[in-house]
């Protein structure tokens, strides 16, 4: 199993959009939300269908893709999750999720 990342800061699952009122989770935020807990749950399908509607609502959403990637991983579909973590690396490389995006895709014998 790939050490993925779990959670940064104060381990929540809960993100913020700058911008957004605070508390209230945007559109693909509450989606990405819905995804960790199936993801939590072990409900693959309804974590990849909540992800893959998170970045269909915001396609930089980069811990979405990380997060899909993780879920695609679990299921072996090891191509659709090395695109999902390029994605993720690809779009906030800096960030604690493009960071083990790309730590993931080295592991999986991608250069990074």
């Amino acid at each position: 199993m790939q050490p993925y990342a779990t959670g940064f800061g104060d381990n929540s699952a809960v993100w913020s959009v700058p911008g957004f009122p605070s508390g209230i989770p945007s559109p693909e935020v509450a989606y990405a939300n819905l995804g960790w807990a199936y993801l939590n749950l072990n409900k693959p399908r309804e974590a990849e269908e909540s992800y893959r509607a998170a970045v269909q609502l915001q396609p930089r959403f980069s811990q979405a893709h990380y997060f899909l990637g993780v879920v695609l991983d679990r299921q072996g579909r090891k191509d659709e999750a090395k695109a999902a973590f390029r994605t993720a690396r690809d779009l906030d490389p800096d960030s604690p999720f493009g960071q083990k995006a790309g730590d993931l895709l080295k592991a999986m014998g991608e250069g990074g």
